[in-house]
């Protein structure tokens, strides 16, 4: 199985964080990937895939301060790593957020992850090996293994916490989307079960009406000549809705 791991990951390496009540040492160490690279006998160094791939998935806004952060922070006389400790309340208002204090807490949700230095160009190539990893499967491998550190899965959109910066699982996933998106193929077959429904009353699936539609437009989007042939669905009284929500997203 091909692996994957950039020597840039070790280099996020804050001090501190802020754990039950008091300041430890930071617990997502380097050494937790060293570790891992040890076992498993080392690693490929990914290839570099660029910005776009995250930008796909992250506000535009939260990477540059991901970027910039720790240069705020130092502008503005704080010491040591980038750490929140004010979270305002932007739900209730517009805030135009300025000041390095107001942006940590605007994009994060706990005090356990600060930023370094090093962390965007950490998290970032954390990113591009788990692109090399998707890419590598998408290519016909059969697995492939990326060591993602700092990891992912906490992180959102427009927000970092749980020791997480860029969400690589989400990354991944849209990057395996756009390249379903290449595809061309000469002729689609769809077969739609309409016992996906969640009132069907011989499978245990949770798809509502709206999802057929929702379903059929990520489809139709795509322009691919389709034929869609009609299988299986045992709620009588739901078919004619389950059926005409799939058509309404391919006539849209």
């Amino acid at each position: 199985m091909r692996r994957f791991f950039s020597p840039h990951q070790l280099a996020h390496a804050p001090e501190k964080e802020l754990h039950n009540g008091g300041f430890t040492d930071f617990a997502e160490k380097p050494a937790r990937a060293e570790a891992m690279l040890m076992a498993i006998g080392g690693a490929e160094i990914p290839a570099d895939q660029g910005e776009a791939p995250i930008l796909a998935v992250h506000d535009a806004g939260y990477i540059a301060f991901l970027k910039t952060a720790p240069a705020l922070w130092a502008e503005a006389g704080r010491p040591r790593d980038v750490t929140g400790y004010v979270w305002p309340v932007v739900g209730r208002r517009p805030l135009d957020l300025k000041r390095i204090d107001a942006l940590i807490g605007r994009y994060s949700f706990d005090a356990s992850s600060p930023l370094t230095a090093d962390t965007w160009n950490a998290a970032y190539w954390s990113t591009q090996s788990v692109l090399a990893a998707t890419h590598a499967v998408l290519g016909g491998e059969h697995a492939a293994f990326a060591l993602c550190r700092p990891p992912g899965h906490h992180s959102g959109a427009d927000y970092l916490g749980g020791y997480c910066y860029l969400n690589s699982a989400a990354i991944a996933a849209q990057a395996a989307r756009d390249a379903i998106a290449a595809f061309d193929p000469g002729l689609l077959i769809l077969s739609f079960g309409a016992d996906t429904w969640d009132g069907d009353p011989i499978s245990h699936f949770t798809l509502t009406t709206e999802d057929y539609a929702l379903l059929a437009r990520d489809i139709a989007v795509r322009g691919w000549p389709t034929m869609i042939a009609m299988e299986g669905g045992y709620a009588i009284d739901a078919l004619g809705a389950n059926v005409t929500s799939l058509l309404s997203g391919f006539a849209e």
